[in-house]
C-alpha cells in the first residue's frame, strides 16, 4: 500500500507590458493544489515442478488507485484575494485491474528451452470532475500472450527469441 499526499502551494506574480516596454498592469496569483494518492497492491504466485526440467506456474494480481487532484486558484485585488474559477480544476481518478496468467517453461532440448504465457487483464476506471456532466468511465478486458525461445549454439553463443504483447499505462507523473 503506498500514500502519497502531494501539496503543492504557489505564488506568482505576472507583469503584463505593453508595446513600448511600459508596465501595463500586475496580477497576483495564489495556487494551493493537492494531489492525493492512494496505490494498493496484492499479488500471489504458486509454482509447480512437471519433471526435472519443466515447470508451470499461475499467479493473480489485483491493483487498486485512487488518485484525485484539487487546484485552486486565488487573485489579488484591492487586498483581497478571490476565487479565479476559470484556472481552478478539481477531478478524482478511481482504477482497479485485476490480472490472472499462468506460464510454462519446458526444456525441449539440452540446448533448447520454451517459456509460454498468458495474461489475462481486467481494468475499470472511473474519471470525475464537476464540470463533467456524467464521469467517464472505462470497463475493458485483453489477453496478453506470449513466447520466449533460447536456443544454446555453443558456450559463447545464445539465439533467442520472445514475443509479447504488453500495455503501458500513463504514471502518476
Amino acid at each position: 500500500y503506498l500514500n502519497y499526499d502531494n501539496n503543492n502551494p504557489s505564488t506568482y506574480q505576472n507583469r503584463f507590458f505593453n508595446a513600448e516596454q511600459s508596465l501595463s498592469r500586475e496580477q497576483d496569483l495564489r495556487v494551493n493544489k493537492g494531489s492525493p494518492i492512494d496505490i494498493g497492491v496484492f499479488k500471489i504466485d504458486y509454482r509447480h515442478a512437471l519433471g526435472e526440467n519443466n515447470q508451470i506456474s499461475f499467479g493473480l494480481k489485483g491493483t487498486s488507485s485512487q488518485f484525485s487532484n484539487l487546484v485552486l486558484v486565488d487573485t489579488l485585488a484591492y487586498g483581497i484575494w478571490s476565487p479565479y474559477e476559470l484556472f481552478s480544476q478539481q477531478y478524482q481518478l478511481e482504477e482497479n485491474i485485476g490480472a490472472i496468467y499462468t506460464s510454462f517453461s519446458i526444456q525441449l532440448s539440452a540446448q533448447t528451452k520454451m517459456i509460454l504465457g498468458l495474461r489475462y487483464e481486467l481494468t475499470k476506471s472511473t474519471f470525475e470532475s464537476p464540470e463533467l456532466s456524467d464521469p467517464i468511465q472505462r470497463d475493458f478486458g485483453y489477453f496478453f500472450p506470449s513466447l520466449f525461445l533460447s536456443h544454446r549454439l555453443n558456450e559463447e553463443q545464445n539465439f533467442q527469441f520472445s514475443f509479447s504483447r504488453r500495455i503501458t499505462r500513463p504514471t502518476f507523473n
